[in-house]
């Protein structure tokens, strides 16, 4: 605050001038996520898979009339943006191979982005109705 005179009135004159913006972190340094990755942001990313997963069904369909499995995966996304590790917990329909190993394949092509913070492990239901 700086004070000015002129004749017998006194002013105050502040600053103009607006603070500076807080100073933050880049989002991505490097190719990497400056933060852990959430689990909405992992379902994102595995939603981009989804026609791939319709692929998979079409393709079982063609070779089966029985009904197809539906399926509950167990995701482990690691930090360093690698391929995730899928593991199969629950199949409907035993015995659907073609099906099962379409689906983990497209899983494992989905590209998650490095991060920092923990790995991520998700839980995945795909259904095939």
């Amino acid at each position: 605050m700086r004070r000015v005179v002129w004749g017998l009135v006194t002013l105050a004159v502040g600053c103009a001038t607006p603070p500076p913006p807080p100073v933050t972190q880049p989002l991505w340094k490097d190719g990497v996520m400056q933060k852990p990755l959430t689990v909405e942001e992992a379902t994102r990313y595995l939603k981009q898979a989804a026609p791939e997963f319709s692929v998979c069904y079409r393709r079982e369909q063609l070779n089966l009339t029985a009904r197809t499995s539906d399926y509950l995966f167990q995701v482990f996304i690691p930090v360093d943006g690698s391929t995730p590790d899928v593991t199969v917990l629950k199949e409907t329909v035993a015995g659907q191979l073609t099906l099962r190993d379409c689906l983990t394949q497209a899983i494992e092509r989905v590209h998650f982005p490095a991060h920092t913070g923990q790995p991520l492990t998700l839980k995945v239901p795909i259904e095939g109705s």
